[in-house]
């Protein structure tokens, strides 16, 4: 009598394996899903957040925050630096990375001179003196008349510090009685500049004693929402997503000094975006969204239209719709 062979014929185990594949890939893809509506919703969430706050500042002050524009609004030039200082030349065509550039012209982060207590851990971590400790910076902000951001890198007032304590942030008390970098406060020099001044109207007292009272009336919405500080006015206001324990953020200007600075990043880990033009009675806020790709709103589909050129042999307003069709969008008007 002829013994079966009870195993599985190769064909057999083929289908199986195909079978497997198949439905590996489709769980593969539906937690992909999955995880993209959760970095949606987190962000939808955020921008919600960010909403109720800027409607706090408006009722407090009239106005949107009117954040100055740090870099160039032309999506076709590209940056150069020399010296600390940025120079700007045709980019030879329409890319993202100049898109996205121009497009957070008005910048969302706050970059300030970090306290000197941070001097130590500034220097091991990065390899850079912090901005405090060099004498050479110390120089050239005091004795510079030009202290422009474009020209000399101390202060980046973006959408953010409008809506923090700054001095509370930088010092507190200390710092709004006198008492400049041996208790943990940035140096004074940086508070005799051009940048602070045009940005900040009285003394350093008088400008905390505001924004104690101010900010409180919002700092609770942020709950959540900023990335690169802890606790805030008593709310603890840190991004969980992005900085599970409240991380100092630093970062190196120009390659020689570091600022320390604080931002809103959406469910991607990336920043949002904000324009408000003068007299800053209405805003655009938005996230590029999972693509990571954004065109300046200021700049019409129509106005691309017009200018007919194309990019690598794709139509210039073609790829400005492919990088904002999946943007997330929040607009007062």
């Amino acid at each position: 009598m002829k013994k079966e062979n009870s195993g599985f014929t190769l064909v057999e185990i083929m289908v199986v394996v195909a079978v497997v594949g198949m439905l590996m890939a489709g769980l593969f893809k539906l937690i992909s899903a999955t995880g993209e509506n959760t970095k949606k919703a987190r962000t939808v969430a955020r921008l919600q957040r960010i909403q109720n706050a800027l409607a706090g500042f408006y009722a407090e002050n009239g106005t949107y925050p009117p954040v100055q524009q740090f870099c160039s609004t032309n999506p076709y030039k590209v940056e150069h630096r020399n010296d600390g200082k940025s120079s700007w030349s045709d980019a030879g065509g329409l890319h993202s990375d100049n898109a996205n550039r121009a497009a957070g012209a008005q910048s969302v982060a706050f970059l300030f001179p970090n306290v000197k207590g941070l001097n130590e851990m500034c220097v091991v971590a990065t390899g850079y003196p912090s901005v405090n400790a060099s004498p050479e910076a110390h120089k050239t902000y005091q004795n510079s008349e030009d202290v422009a951001w474009d020209n000399c890198r101390i202060f980046k007032f973006g959408l953010i510090s409008y809506l923090v304590p700054r001095v509370e942030l930088m010092g507190g008390e200390d710092l709004a009685d006198g008492s400049f970098g041996g208790n943990g406060t940035p140096e004074g020099n940086f508070f005799k500049t051009v940048q602070w001044g045009k940005n900040n109207v009285g003394t350093l007292r008088s400008v905390y004693e505001r924004e104690q009272h101010q900010c409180a009336r919002w700092i609770p919405h942020l709950e959540g929402c900023i990335s690169g500080v802890g606790t805030i006015l008593g709310e603890d206001v840190r991004d969980w997503e992005n900085d599970k324990h409240g991380t100092i953020h630093l970062t190196v200007i120009d390659g020689k000094y570091v600022l320390q600075y604080i931002t809103l990043k959406d469910g991607w880990g990336r920043e949002f975006y904000y324009y408000s033009a003068p007299p800053y009675q209405s805003y655009r806020l938005w996230s590029a969204g999972p693509n990571g790709k954004t065109f300046p709103p200021w700049i019409t589909m129509e106005t691309l239209k017009k200018k007919d050129s194309s990019t690598n042999g794709k139509k210039d307003v073609d790829l400005a719709r492919d990088w904002v069709e999946d943007d997330i969008v929040r607009f007062d008007r």
